[in-house]
C-alpha cells in the first residue's frame, strides 16, 4: 500500500509506503490484514528540500527547472523540528500538528476500511544521523561504501538533450551513478558506486517511485515499462485524435512532457512561481515621442513579481524550424530585444518570443524545434540593453503571417500545436518531405485542402480565403 498527500496546487508533499501481505482469489481478497504499518513518510516541503523517512534531507539546485545539483545536509532533519521562532512570534494563530497526524491517520483508515485493508497504523518517526547511516553501510558485507567526499555530500547530474540524469558525480569528479534508459524510460542499466546516495531522479530528470516503478511527473504518473500515462490527459479534448494516455506522440527520443500538459511558452511553475499572462493584447499605449502604438503581443511571466523570473526557461508551443533570430549583444536594438522565431514546417503558424535574456546557444536559423524544447531565457532586453524592461516574455501568435491574440474566446491560451494536428493524430512537423508545387494551380489547390484540415484560422478567414482561391482558380482554368 501507498499513501500520498499533495498540496492545494495538487503538488505531492508526503510519500509513504508500507509492509503487508494478502492473499487474493480470483482477484477478490481472501484474508484481510489485521493491521497495516505505514514506514515513515517522504516529504517534500518545496522543490529545493526532499527529506527521507529515516530523515536525511538534501537540498536541490536548478538552472531555470532542470536539476544540476543535490547537496546531503550536514544533519538530520531534526533540525528543521524547532521551526522558525521569529514566525512563531509573529503569529497569532497555533498549530497543533499532533491534530493534523491524527486526522491524517482517520482520513487513510477511512480508504483502508472501504478498501478492506485492515487498521492502518504509522510507524515512529525517529531521525537517523549521517554518521549512524555511514556506520551501518560499512559494516554491511555485500557491499564498501564511503561518506560523501568534499563539499558535505555534493552531486552533480549529468543530463542529456531530454533530461534524464545519465550519470551522477561528486565534487571530485567521482561518478557514483550511470544510468540507461531504453527510449521510453524502462531502465536498461544501472551501476551504483560506493556511496549511500543513489539519486531517484532519472528519466527526464522525474523522480522514480521505487515502490511502483512509475514516474512522477506533477500532472500525473507514468509506467514505463508499458510506456504510457496512468491517468487521462487533462488536454484530452483538445486533442481528440492523439490517445489519451499516450506519452509524447510516441516520439519520446525527440518530445518530452514536463508536466504533462503543454500550451504555454513558460513552465508551469519556476522557483516556486506560478504562471500568468497580462491578457493585454490590442492594448493601446503611447510612445516617447506622442504617438501610440498597438500592443500586437501578450505579456506573460511567472507571478514572484519584479526580476524574481530572470532567465526562466523559454519553450516553443509547437513544433517547426527557427526563421529568425536576434541578439543585443550582436549589434541589435530593436524594442524586442534579444527574440527568437519558430515558423512551423508548412509556415501556417509562427511564434515570436521577445525580451530574453538569452537564446540557447545550440540554435541557429534553420534549426528543428520541438514543442517544449526550451529556447531560451527569459529576461527584460530591449532598444540594445539588457535591463530595459523589468523581466517578462513579450509572446506574439501569428497565423497565415496575420498576427492574433493567443489567447482564445474561453480566456485560455490557443495552442498552436493544436492547430497544426491534422486528422491524422500527427503534426505538420512530422511531415518534412512535403514536395514543392509544380505550378500556380497545385499551390492553390494545396492551399485548399490545407485550409480544410488545419484549424489554425478563423471560420471567416477560411471563407475569404477558400472563395478567393475558388476565383482564382476559375480565372485560371477559363483563360487557358
Amino acid at each position: 500500500m501507498q499513501h500520498y498527500i499533495y498540496d492545494g496546487s495538487g503538488e505531492r508533499v508526503l510519500k509513504a509506503n508500507s509492509d503487508m501481505e494478502a492473499v487474493y482469489e480470483n482477484g477478490e481478497l481472501v484474508n484481510t490484514p489485521g493491521t497495516v504499518s505505514i514506514n515513515g513518510y517522504t516529504s517534500y516541503p518545496s522543490a529545493f528540500i526532499v527529506i527521507t523517512a529515516d530523515g536525511v534531507y538534501s537540498k536541490h539546485y536548478y538552472a531555470g527547472t532542470q536539476r544540476i545539483v543535490s547537496r546531503l545536509g550536514d544533519n538530520d532533519a531534526s533540525i528543521f523540528e524547532t521551526g522558525c521562532s521569529a514566525c512563531k512570534q509573529q503569529s497569532s494563530t497555533s498549530f497543533d500538528d499532533s491534530k493534523l497526524k491524527q486526522a491524517q491517520i482517520q482520513d487513510l483508515n477511512l480508504f483502508a476500511e472501504k478498501a478492506k485493508k485492515g487498521t492502518v497504523t504509522l510507524k515512529e518517526y525517529k531521525p537517523i544521523s549521517l554518521e549512524e547511516q555511514e556506520k551501518a553501510m560499512a559494516e554491511d558485507s555485500n557491499r564498501a561504501y564511503a561518506p560523501p567526499s568534499g563539499a558535505g555530500g555534493l552531486y552533480y547530474y549529468h543530463p542529456d538533450h531530454l533530461g534524464t540524469s545519465t550519470a551522477l558525480t561528486d565534487f571530485n569528479g567521482n561518478t557514483h551513478q550511470f544510468f540507461l534508459n531504453l527510449p521510453f524510460g524502462e531502465t536498461m542499466a544501472q551501476q551504483l558506486g560506493i556511496n549511500y546516495y543513489n539519486s531517484p531522479f532519472k528519466f527526464n530528470g522525474k523522480e522514480l517511485d521505487e515502490e511502483t516503478g512509475f514516474y512522477y511527473y506533477g500532472a500525473r504518473y507514468y509506467d514505463p515499462k508499458i510506456s504510457i500515462w496512468l491517468s487521462v490527459d487533462p488536454l484530452a479534448e483538445k486533442y481528440p485524435n492523439v490517445g489519451v494516455y499516450v506519452y509524447c506522440l510516441n516520439n519520446p527520443i525527440k518530445y518530452i512532457d514536463p508536466d504533462g500538459m503543454m500550451p504555454w511558452p513558460i513552465l508551469e511553475k519556476f522557483k516556486g512561481f506560478g504562471r500568468t499572462h497580462s491578457n493585454n493584447f490590442g492594448e493601446i499605449r503611447q510612445k516617447k515621442d506622442g504617438t501610440y502604438r498597438t500592443h500586437k503581443g501578450l505579456d506573460i511571466n511567472h507571478k514572484g513579481g519584479g526580476n524574481t523570473d530572470l532567465n526562466a526557461p523559454i519553450v516553443s508551443t509547437h513544433s517547426g524550424t527557427v526563421t529568425r533570430i536576434a541578439k543585443i549583444e550582436e549589434g541589435d536594438r530593436n524594442a524586442g530585444g534579444t527574440r527568437i522565431v519558430i515558423t512551423s514546417v508548412d509556415g501556417t503558424v509562427s511564434t515570436s518570443y521577445m525580451h530574453l535574456n538569452s537564446v540557447e546557444s545550440s540554435l541557429k536559423v534553420g534549426s528543428k524545434v520541438a514543442e517544449g524544447q526550451q529556447i531560451g531565457t527569459m529576461g527584460g532586453s530591449g532598444f540594445g540593453k539588457d535591463d530595459a524592461y523589468t523581466s517578462h516574455l513579450h509572446y506574439e501568435l501569428r497565423v497565415n503571417g496575420e498576427i492574433v491574440n493567443p489567447v482564445g474566446s474561453d480566456g485560455n491560451l490557443i495552442d498552436p500545436q493544436e492547430l497544426l494536428m491534422t486528422s491524422s493524430g500527427s503534426s505538420s512537423f512530422e511531415n518534412q518531405k512535403n514536395p514543392e508545387p509544380k505550378n500556380r494551380n497545385e499551390a492553390l489547390n494545396k492551399e485548399l485542402e490545407m485550409l480544410k484540415k488545419s484549424r489554425a484560422y478563423s471560420p471567416e478567414y477560411v471563407q475569404k480565403r477558400t472563395n478567393e482561391i475558388n476565383q482564382e482558380l476559375k480565372n485560371t482554368n477559363g483563360n487557358q
